[in-house]
């Protein structure tokens, strides 16, 4: 498994507020995990390129990686 993937999955499956779980949240929580290993190790979990507009972090990378995964169910 891709490492963005295992994290994708550790926020799905241990969030507690699972219906408050948008792809905007998902998204700023990976960036954190991202941001923090950065700090803490020098380089970023994950291979993504960070972009940022006026809301925050946002990439479709995220949503993508697992849009098509079956062990992912996405909710509208």
């Amino acid at each position: 498994m891709s490492k963005l993937r295992d994290i994708v999955a550790y926020f799905c499956s241990n969030y507690v507020y699972k219906d408050e779980l948008s792809k905007v949240r998902l998204t700023k929580m990976v960036y954190l995990v991202d941001w923090r290993s950065a700090i803490t190790d020098g380089k970023q979990l994950t291979r993504i390129q960070w972009h940022f507009n006026h809301y925050g972090p946002y990439v479709e990378d995220v949503v993508a990686s697992i849009k098509y995964d079956s062990a992912f169910k996405a909710e509208h």
